[in-house]
C-alpha cells in the first residue's frame, strides 16, 4: 500500500512539474531579449547626451525580470571613460615660475566611471496586440564609482598649490635603499 501511495505522489509531482515547464508564459524570452537590447541602446544614448566627452561606453551586464504581466524590472551596469579637466589658477602660481610655464593650461585626468542601476518598464495598452509597447516609468542609479587612471598628488605647500599627476609605481619598481659602508 505504501508503494502505491509513493508512486501516486511521484506521478503527481512529475505531472505538476511537466506542466510548469511546458506552460506558455505571458512574456517570452524574445520579449526580454528585445527589451534588453533596446534599453542598452537607450542608456548609451542618454549617457552620450549628458556627457558628450565620454568615450568607450561598455554595457557590462543587463538582465530583466517579470514583476507582473504589465511590468518588468531591468537591472544594468555600465562603464565609460571620461576626461576631467581642471584649469590651474594663475594667481596662485608661484612667483618663481617662469612666464613660459604651462600652469594656465588645463590638466586632464582620464577616469573610468562605473554605474549600476535599475529601471521599471510598464506595458502600454495599444490597439495592435501583436506589437508590444513598453515605456520606461522609472530609472534609478544605485551605485556610482570613479576609477582614476593616474593618481593625483595634493600638496599643502604654497609654492606648488596645484595637484600634479602621479603614476602609481608597481611593486617591481620599488628599490630597497642601499647602504654603503667604506
Amino acid at each position: 500500500m505504501i508503494k502505491i501511495f509513493g508512486f501516486i505522489v511521484f506521478l503527481a509531482a512529475f505531472i505538476w512539474t511537466w506542466t510548469l515547464f511546458n506552460s506558455k508564459t505571458d512574456l517570452s524570452i524574445a520579449t526580454h531579449a528585445n527589451l534588453q537590447s533596446k534599453l542598452s541602446l537607450y542608456l548609451e544614448e542618454v549617457v552620450k547626451k549628458q556627457k558628450p566627452e565620454m568615450e568607450n561606453f561598455k554595457l557590462i551586464k543587463i538582465y530583466t525580470e517579470k514583476i507582473d504581466a504589465q511590468k518588468i524590472k531591468a537591472y544594468f551596469e555600465y562603464q565609460f571613460d571620461s576626461l576631467i579637466s581642471s584649469k590651474n589658477n594663475p594667481t596662485e602660481a608661484s612667483a618663481s615660475e617662469s612666464p613660459d610655464s604651462t600652469s594656465s593650461e588645463p590638466s586632464k585626468e582620464v577616469t573610468t566611471q562605473n554605474l549600476k542601476g535599475e529601471a521599471v518598464l510598464n506595458k502600454s495598452l495599444g490597439e495592435n496586440t501583436d506589437v508590444q509597447k513598453w515605456y520606461v516609468a522609472e530609472v534609478k542609479i544605485n551605485n556610482e564609482s570613479i576609477d582614476f587612471k593616474e593618481g593625483l598628488t595634493l600638496t599643502t605647500s604654497k609654492n606648488n598649490p596645484e595637484p600634479t599627476k602621479h603614476e602609481t609605481p608597481s611593486s617591481e619598481n620599488h628599490a630597497e635603499p642601499k647602504s654603503e659602508t667604506k
